[in-house]
């Protein structure tokens, strides 16, 4: 009886085993057709039709150069987005890509945005989410939509008499999914295969958890009061406001990263332009949202959130000063030029403060050292490149420029007594040799001879 009564508790124990199982499974495979077919798929063609309807609006007014813009928009993401099909070709193996999808989706990308389509069933098919989908979505999104938001919001902020109740609804609901989509593509930095994709440093949350919905919703407020405050100012300051500011803020922060990344770069690599050459490329998307994960402690791409936040609200701060100087501080003069625009100016006071909050929130209770907190597969993924390694030598307070060179006969010498058996265990090598190195942790001993 004792053994019956065994057998049918182990017998239900496994059925409650499976059931979980495939639960689980059915739970992964439906996270995974909703993030290719609506995260990626349907959001980047209902991003391009509300583009081409903002458009249509555009040309139906005779706004020339609003249309032109946004067109400009559209074309620059499908470049860039075979700029960086051509960048995973040069540095992935040969045969990593079967040369027939290469070639597919070479074809397509000209036909109207088509190779999404073709990219999002090939990956339903594989059962894995295709590098080239990821990367065409998230940077199509950084530029295509960037360029269309801002250009829509000065749009419905400059016509706001003329435009028809129905045209600024469509503007709306395109600026709207534009600012969606920066923020997804921004925040997927933060996401382990977003961040080893598009800037080579995997990132913290490997999917959508809270801490990566927090950097999402300060991500849509980031862009979303930077968009409205380059509006309005215009509004007030045109026809050269919005290029003054654009202008000098890509110069600024250009300046100040190249500067960052040299002094970082000096002081733990062993080669400063190389990290200048690898990361200054992030600097341009910066003058919209600043390009580094906010979920790492560091900065590793750009400048220190901190500097840039700071930077943001002291030209905020200015820009409300030039536009209460040009009005001549009249509140009357005010709400004649905005009177129809009272969701753009709600927009940017809200989604400044969430920005400010959100941003605080990040940096200082949950921002992390996103090498100390990475799976174990990162390690031997890939050789470390520039970037990664400055993290190491900051965890580790390792400077690698003078110290590195005084060091170099030293690891030599540390190097031939572990090739003598070099199948022992890294831990063990380092109890034997314990005694012959010089004053050395064990984190740092991995880190250098693991």
């Amino acid at each position: 009886r004792r053994v019956n009564g065994v057998g049918t508790l182990y017998r239900e124990r496994g059925r409650g085993e499976s059931f979980v199982l495939s639960s689980w499974r059915w739970c992964k495979w439906a996270y995974f057709v909703f993030d290719i077919l609506v995260a990626m798929w349907l959001r980047y063609y209902l991003d391009l039709y509300l583009d081409v309807q903002a458009m249509k609006i555009f040309w139906d007014h005779g706004d020339t150069w609003f249309f032109v813009s946004n067109f400009g928009g559209i074309v620059l993401g499908l470049l860039w987005t075979a700029v960086e099909f051509y960048k995973i070709l040069r540095d992935e193996p040969k045969d990593a890509l079967p040369g027939w999808q290469v070639l597919v989706v070479g074809l397509l990308i000209p036909a109207a945005g088509l190779h999404v389509t073709y990219l999002a069933l090939l990956s339903l098919m594989m059962g894995v989410k295709h590098r080239f989908l990821y990367i065409s979505t998230l940077a199509e999104s950084v530029l295509e939509s960037a360029v269309s938001a801002f250009v829509q919001t000065y749009a419905v902020v400059f016509h706001s008499k003329r435009l028809l109740d129905e045209d600024k609804f469509d503007l709306y609901t395109s600026i709207a999914l534009s600012f969606v989509s920066i923020g997804y593509a921004f925040s997927a930095l933060d996401k382990y295969d977003g961040g080893e994709l598009l800037v080579k440093v995997p990132g913290l949350c490997r999917g959508a958890n809270a801490k990566w919905w927090c950097v999402f919703a300060f991500r849509i407020a980031e862009v979303t009061s930077r968009a409205t405050s380059l509006a309005l100012f215009q509004c007030v300051w045109r026809p050269w406001g919005i290029m003054t500011v654009m202008s000098a803020d890509t110069v600024l922060v250009v300046s100040l990263a190249a500067l960052s990344q040299m002094t970082r770069g000096s002081k733990y690599s062993r080669g400063a332009n190389r990290l200048i050459r690898d990361n200054l490329v992030y600097a341009l998307p910066s003058s919209i949202c600043l390009m580094t994960p906010m979920l790492e402690k560091d900065s590793p791409m750009t400048l220190p959130p901190e500097l840039y936040y700071s930077l943001r609200l002291v030209e905020l701060g200015g820009m409300v000063a030039l536009m209460g100087w040009s009005l001549q501080w009249d509140l009357d003069a005010a709400r004649e030029i905005f009177q129809d625009d009272a969701l753009i100016v709600s927009a940017f006071v809200l989604s400044t403060i969430l920005m400010i909050v959100l941003g605080f929130f990040l940096r200082w209770f949950v921002a992390v050292r996103t090498l100390l907190e990475a799976p174990v597969e990162m390690w031997h993924m890939r050789p470390f490149n520039v970037t990664q390694q400055v993290l190491r030598n900051r965890i580790l307070g390792v400077e690698a420029g003078f110290k590195s060179r005084a060091w170099q006969s030293e690891q030599r010498r540390i190097m031939a007594k572990i090739q003598r058996a070099p199948h022992r265990a890294s831990h063990l090598q380092h109890a034997m040799l314990r005694g012959d190195l010089p004053d050395m942790t064990l984190a740092e001993w991995d880190a250098r001879f693991l």
